[in-house]
């Protein structure tokens, strides 16, 4: 498969999973799951804001860090400008938050 029919498979399993869902972290422990199957990518989760950090929530992959802070490392950074970096080398942005030495995005 192409990366874009990889890609189209895991939307298109997704949504049928999300149809049947309803529960915040069901639905994304499913969508972590589709899409390390899919996609084979090292690493794939969520945090969640609570009392202004971000916690680890429903992840597939290596052990990651359970609390970060917002506008440090990458993840910290997106939370603190609401947005998405593409990253190619974690260890080259400032500030990176190492919890795995084996992620490179």
């Amino acid at each position: 498969m192409t990366k874009t029919e990889k890609y189209i498979a895991a939307i298109r399993e997704i949504e049928i999973r999300l149809e049947k869902g309803g529960d915040l972290i069901a639905d994304l422990c499913n969508v972590a799951a589709v899409l390390k199957k899919r996609l084979a990518f090292f690493w794939i989760g969520f945090y969640l804001l609570k009392n202004n950090q971000l916690v680890l929530g429903p992840f597939q992959g290596s052990p990651a860090c359970v609390f970060l802070k917002i506008g440090e490392g990458v993840c910290g950074t997106c939370a603190d400008q609401r947005d998405t970096l593409i990253v190619p080398d974690v260890h080259q942005f400032p500030g990176h938050v190492a919890c795995d030495p084996n992620s490179k995005s």
